[in-house]
């Protein structure tokens, strides 16, 4: 671990868990923060060949964000209720054809849109749901602070195992620099940490059943998460996402493992413990 990546790792933990405690609009604006900046890093990475709308995405990123925050999230403004997902979803799909429409040039056209679409839900999509698990009350503190730390011990874990151990054999081929041996790592590493959490913590609406299966799952789809940011970036031609973190890359590199660990731990969180 490079000394740029160690201190771009200790400036970040403290900056993170802040945000976290504040919730409300300070940790939605942080999230926004991240989830529009990894957007804007997947339009550049995805830029090459194509052109996505990028004003049309992060506009209707925003628009999804505000719904989970406002709306879903139950800050106060609730229009008796209603989720605006849906109707949020209809204008960028329909706004998006005659964004489209309006061009000279057509030759893309269904490119660019798939990749705007797309990198709405993969980014945005995905970490809108860090909004949702905050506002469960009231567990919503705990339980980002589990998914986090949990995701970044996966991180560690996988690092380090396959430092050691990863010569032998590789993962997968969009990631050469994975092995076996490092996924394995990430589900020991979330695991253990997930229980030490439960204990340190008092997480007792947590059962050691689904506690395990919480690790597990948290570590495996770490790995995922890494691997799909992998598949992007080697079907693109780039290394990193971006230049924002010394030693890390950019935003998105950050973030890959949490976007499917967070959604993950709220629908299991929400069907499986407080259904």
């Amino acid at each position: 671990m490079t000394k740029k990546r160690m201190v771009s790792a200790v400036l970040m933990i403290p900056v993170a868990y802040a945000f976290i405690l504040w919730g409300g609009l300070a940790f939605f604006v942080f999230v926004s923060g991240l989830a529009i900046a990894s957007l804007l890093e997947f339009y550049n990475m995805c830029s090459a060949g194509s052109a996505p709308v990028r004003w049309w995405g992060v506009l209707m990123g925003l628009m999804l964000l505000l719904n989970a925050f406002f709306v879903v999230g139950g800050n106060g403004f609730s229009f008796y209720g209603t989720d605006f997902t849906p109707a949020i979803l209809t204008v960028m799909i329909l706004g998006l054809f005659v964004i489209q429409l309006l061009k000279k040039d057509l030759k893309y056209s269904l490119v660019n849109s798939s990749i705007t679409l797309t990198g709405v839900f993969y980014v945005v999509w995905m970490a809108m749901h860090c909004v949702y698990l905050r506002e469960i009350k009231p567990y919503g503190l705990h339980l980002v602070i589990v998914a986090v730390i949990c995701t970044w011990c996966a991180d560690a874990g996988a690092y380090f195992a396959g430092l050691k151990f990863g010569i032998y054999r590789k993962l997968h081929i969009v990631s050469p620099n994975k092995s076996r041996a490092g996924a394995l790592g990430a589900v020991t590493a979330s695991t253990l940490s997930m229980f030490l959490l439960k204990y340190i913590m008092k997480l007792y609406f947590i059962n050691i059943y689904n506690a395990l299966a919480l690790g597990v799952l948290v570590g495996f789809f770490a790995v995922i998460g890494d691997l799909a940011e992998s598949l992007i970036k080697r079907t693109l031609g780039h290394k990193d996402s971006g230049i924002f973190l010394p030693g890390h890359g950019g935003v998105l590199d950050r973030i890959d493992s949490l976007l499917f660990t967070v959604p993950l731990v709220y629908y299991y969180v929400k069907i499986g413990i407080l259904r």
